[in-house]
């Protein structure tokens, strides 16, 4: 079952403290992949680092 681009960016709206990688794993795709889709639609994900997650999960 191929994830859709509208399922990344739902989880992405669901989940807006979610790094490209927490999506990745989530959604089963690779983190270009997820950045794309994201960056494509004007989402602009976070960026995967200490700066985009809590710092204390760093």
């Amino acid at each position: 079952c191929k994830v859709q681009p509208e399922d990344v960016l739902a989880y992405a709206l669901a989940h807006p403290q979610s790094s490209t990688n927490m999506i990745s794993e989530n959604r089963g795709l690779s983190k270009s992949r997820v950045w794309t889709i994201l960056n494509q639609s004007g989402a602009h994900p976070p960026i995967d680092t200490c700066a985009g997650v809590a710092a204390k999960r760093c």
